[in-house]
């Protein structure tokens, strides 16, 4: 055993939360490889994160006990990793242990050959059988016990694994985009909850995804029907999926899912914010850690569904989950942290639940009644006898007697009392592609809402990852672990020199969200140096991360080369590298004109083909790529002063409308621009502004009407129910 556990000096939490155990851990590394081949032993591979309630289990359990870290140091080299420092090694490995068991998820348990080759792997064991599993002690003597007597077998398996893993990376063909859309919608249709929302069954999993998909789809033009119906020709008709705009059945999935989660104990009814998932099929009992990834993505899409719904709660849940990120989880710098634990005073859930006890501590009667109604507060409760609140329907409205109004008093009081408990720990790690997620939601809602404040964010955070995670020759840091904090007079503060620790260069889904949150930054500012960045960072990721033939892969030439060259395969928790990139892709050719950039779009698309024909529930970013890919962006220039009053009107008009497949450009009079779809308009009058709508290469006559504009821009989203434009 080496005299000092080396996980004390990572920037990692996850890593620093196991430095104290007795069982001699490594990060991966060199040397931890090194070592396997030198004593000749297996490698054991433990991947988890810092909010990870059962990492936080099996590390109490297992790797605190030292008759457990015997039989691991004895017979095993011990790696720890975690999966948001490096994704590609959690994407690895958990195909190669979804591949052996059919199921996977954190913490990650896998066996390893010398050279990095699985051959056995789970997830949680416990310390003693129970749940149908063995115990982790008897799993590590079973294993043991067969490198000794067994490596031939070993080794065959391992070899047999790494064949059927570098076969799973090939590209598949493509199919047309209509068949694979219509293929997906079915599915879609089949395996929603139309009792509770969602899709599956519990654990259930918030799909923003998806919703976002759903939302574009409800009011993607009429054409698109007809290109879909093509498709579905030879189906039954209780087999075609329902297209078009404001289809009722598409409405019914979005409003069920968004009203349920929104209701449910899956959202946090006093600080606002989502957790991870639910434990059941209402939605009630959640797995209590809060991500960054998931609050930016349902914060957006529930601004969305606003915005095309006019439902007013749902504008109320964006409003709460931002604001919810800025009070708890913004660095110093404008920069946004990684999670939230689940876990505080050694409990999950203890941070979130109630008792009637503790109800009756902080509230008077009355309040207590009206809380108990409201919110669901029970003698039983959900989790370790206490309750998780959530929203009750509509026919458990609390007698005459017990007012509303007073509801957010209670809220108030009971908030107040839960910010004097201990807290959840934080993960302070910041993560380049979360970020970028970050600031696209906040971008977006300063548009949408018209909030100084939201973009006031959102420009710091832009302006953070453009200042600490982009370095001088474009390259893009994964993540960065501040340090030592001083305040600056720009930005908000400065961060002292261990920068060094973060060299890693991002992923492709880190390029592809930071770009896509450059552009709703753009759109938010009409600074054109966001657009530029954005433009900048396609660029490099298609150098970086694309092979001619094969396509784009989740690591580039500096990345460590692996079992297999990492490509994420679904957009679950967070959008694959691949649709998110063909996503930005189709808005740069919109942007530009040039038609490389849709051809590489196409190309990125390819590989998630088989998920999105067969669990497009982990898909729904590859599937708005596909409906933007085979409608076309429609473009919107327009060419005014900013401070103008008639330049706002315009853009008012075209802001204030849900319009998922438009982009938006603007210019003032005589300024030079590098964004082609700006062309060479020219206004008719420089204290008039002018607005034109392109798609494809027609574009419309132009008008400074704001009242003009909305009708030309109601014809692109519906053209076979409107008055075409003169």
């Amino acid at each position: 055993m080496r005299m000092a556990n080396p996980l004390q000096q990572e920037t990692s939490l996850y890593l620093r939360q196991h430095a104290d155990n007795p069982v001699d851990w490594y990060p991966w590394g060199p040397e931890a490889l090194a070592s396997a081949r030198t004593n000749d032993k297996p490698i054991f591979l433990s991947i988890g994160y810092s909010s990870c309630h059962w990492c936080h289990v099996m590390e109490r359990e297992s790797f605190r006990d030292k008759a457990t870290a015997e039989l691991l140091n004895r017979h095993f080299v011990s790696i720890k990793v975690d999966r948001e420092e490096r994704p590609d090694l959690d994407a690895v490995y958990m195909k190669a242990v979804v591949a052996l068991t059919g199921r996977g998820g954190w913490p990650l348990s896998v066996w390893l050959t010398p050279e990095g080759v699985p051959f056995f792997g789970g997830t949680y064991f416990p310390p003693e059988p129970r749940f149908g599993l063995p115990s982790f002690r008897q799993i590590l003597a079973s294993v043991a016990q067969l490198w000794e007597t067994r490596r031939g077998d070993i080794l065959a398996a391992a070899e047999q694994l790494r064949g059927h893993l570098q076969q799973q990376a090939a590209t598949p063909t493509g199919l047309p985009l209509a068949f694979i859309l219509t293929q997906a919608l079915r599915v879609i249709r089949q395996t929603f909850d139309p009792e509770s929302g969602g899709w599956g069954g519990a654990p259930k999993f918030p799909a923003p995804l998806l919703i976002e998909f759903l939302l574009a789809l409800d009011g993607s033009p009429s054409p698109f029907k007809d290109a879909l119906s093509g498709a579905t020709e030879g189906l039954a008709d209780s087999q075609r999926p329902v297209v078009g705009h404001s289809e009722p059945q598409l409405q019914v999935m979005i409003q069920r899912t968004l009203d349920a989660m929104a209701a449910g104990g899956l959202y946090d009814h006093l600080g606002g914010g989502f957790h991870r998932y639910a434990v059941d099929t209402a939605w009630r009992v959640p797995h209590f850690e809060k991500m960054l990834y998931d609050n930016a993505q349902l914060a957006r899409c529930y601004l969305h569904a606003w915005q095309a719904t006019g439902k007013e709660l749902y504008r109320e849940v964006a409003v709460d989950t931002l604001d919810y990120l800025v009070r708890e989880m913004r660095g110093p710098a404008g920069s946004f942290y990684a999670s939230l634990d689940a876990e505080s005073e050694g409990r999950e859930g203890a941070f979130y639940t109630w008792t009637l006890a503790q109800l009756h501590e902080v509230l008077d009667p009355t309040e207590v009644r009206l809380a108990e109604k409201i919110f669901g507060v029970t003698s039983e409760g959900h989790v370790d006898g206490a309750s998780v609140l959530h929203r009750l329907g509509s026919n458990d409205l609390p007698p005459e007697e017990l007012s509303l109004s007073m509801l957010p008093t209670v809220k108030a009081k009971l908030l107040g009392a839960r910010n004097r408990r201990e807290r959840p720990r934080r993960d302070e790690k910041i993560v380049a592609g979360w970020n970028g997620l970050a600031l696209a939601a906040f971008a977006e809602a300063a548009n949408v809402l018209g909030s100084p404040e939201y973009l006031r964010y959102a420009l710091a955070a832009g302006r953070f990852l453009h200042d600490h995670l982009l370095t001088e020759e474009g390259k893009l840091l994964h993540t960065f672990s501040p340090g030592t904090f001083s305040p600056g007079p720009s930005s908000g503060g400065t961060f002292g020199p261990s920068r060094d620790k973060c060299d890693l260069e991002g992923f492709l889904d880190d390029y592809a969200s930071v770009a896509e949150g450059f552009l709703s930054l753009y759109q938010a500012t009409f600074d054109e140096r966001w657009f530029v960045a954005a433009r900048a960072l396609c660029d490099r990721a298609v150098a970086r991360f694309r092979v001619p033939g094969e396509g784009f892969f989740d690591t580039g030439p500096e990345h460590e080369q692996l079992l297999t060259r990492p490509r994420s395969l679904s957009d679950s928790p967070t959008p694959a590298g691949c649709s998110l990139l063909a996503t930005v892709l189709l808005k740069m050719h919109a942007y530009t004109g040039e038609d490389t950039y849709r051809g590489l779009a196409e190309e990125a698309l390819a590989p998630l083909t088989t998920t999105a024909i067969e669990a497009p529930t982990l898909a729904g970013q590859w599937l708005l790529a596909a409906l933007m890919a085979e409608h076309s962006i429609t473009r919107v220039a327009l060419v005014g002063d900013p401070d103008l009053t008639s330049t706002n009107a315009l853009l008012a008009t075209v802001l204030g409308q849900y319009l998922p497949l438009l982009v938006v450009a603007l210019r003032a009079p005589g300024q030079p621009t590098s964004i082609a779809s700006l062309g060479d308009y020219q206004s008719s009058a420089e204290q008039v502004a002018t607005a034109w709508i392109c798609r494809g290469t027609a574009c419309s006559p132009a008008t400074s009407d704001p009242k003009e504009l909305a009708r030309l821009l109601a014809y692109q989203r519906d053209p076979l129910e409107r008055e075409p434009p003169p």
